[in-house]
């Protein structure tokens, strides 16, 4: 078994997986070696939620669809 442990100081946002292990089954963990406690991250509203009610244009109308294709059956 191949391993390659990486300890950092002040880690950078993005870790570059070595070529050796690029298309395998990998598994990655990540651990603080600190006992301080990560700050708790706020959730915001959505991205969803910041587009919702936003149409302000006239009513939305479907177009019509056509008719529905003939196919054959399959066997």
């Amino acid at each position: 078994m191949n391993a390659v442990r990486l300890t950092y100081e002040k880690p950078p946002r993005e870790v570059r997986i070595p070529d050796a292990f690029l298309r395998r089954p990998l598994e990655i963990i990540f651990m603080a070696l600190d006992d301080e406690k990560a700050p708790q991250h706020e959730p915001g509203p959505s991205r969803l939620a910041t587009y919702a009610g936003k149409w302000q244009g006239g009513a939305l109308v479907r177009e019509p669809q056509g008719e529905y294709e003939e196919r054959l059956e399959l066997k």
